[in-house]
C-alpha cells in the first residue's frame, strides 16, 4: 500500500486492526540520513479522537543505525488533515511501501534497530548471535524487496 492507502486502510479497518493488535508499518532505509539508517513508520488511528467519532491519524515514526550507535530518532505525528499530515512527513515516508502485520504487536517498539527488524522480519538471523554487517545487508535487502 503506498501511504494514501495505508491511511485509508487505517480509518476503515481501524476495529479490527485494534482487535487482532495488527499493525500498519512501513520501514525504510535511509543510508544518507545522518539521524538513522533504517526507520519504521506506524499508522494508526488516534483512539481517544475515534471514539469521539472524529478520524486523526497518528504516525509514529523510529529510528536507528545498525550497529547502533546510541542515539536514534523517535517522533509522533498526528493531523486530522491529511493532506497536512503527508506534508509533516518525511519524504521518504511518502515512497515506501506499507504492509499489514500480525505478528510484531508492539514488540519492535523502542528497540534498537537491529531488533526492531529482527521482530518486524522474523526471517532475519538472530542480530545477538550475527555479523552484523551481514545482518544489515540482510535487513536492507528485505526492506528493497518490500517496498518495490
Amino acid at each position: 500500500m503506498n501511504i494514501n492507502e495505508a491511511l485509508e486502510y487505517a480509518r476503515v479497518n481501524h476495529q479490527s486492526l485494534k482487535d487482532s493488535g495488527k499493525k500498519i508499518l512501513g520501514v525504510a532505509y535511509t543510508p544518507n540520513d545522518s539521524d538513522a539508517a533504517f526507520y519504521t513508520l506506524e499508522i494508526s488511528l488516534n483512539e481517544e479522537d475515534k471514539e469521539d467519532g472524529f478520524d486523526f491519524y497518528d504516525v509514529w515514526l523510529e529510528g536507528g543505525h545498525i550497529p547502533d550507535r546510541g542515539f536514534g530518532v523517535e517522533d509522533g505525528l498526528g493531523n486530522d488533515d491529511v493532506n497536512q499530515l503527508l506534508k509533516d512527513l518525511p519524504p521518504f515516508a511518502l515512497e515506501i511501501k506499507y504492509h499489514v502485520y500480525d505478528s510484531v504487536g508492539s514488540s519492535y517498539s523502542g528497540m534498537q534497530s537491529a531488533y526492531a527488524l529482527k521482530a518486524i522480519f522474523p526471517q532475519l538471523p538472530d542480530p545477538e548471535s550475527f555479523d552484523l554487517s551481514d545482518f544489515k545487508s540482510k535487513a536492507v535487502e528485505i526492506i528493497k524487496t518490500v517496498n518495490t
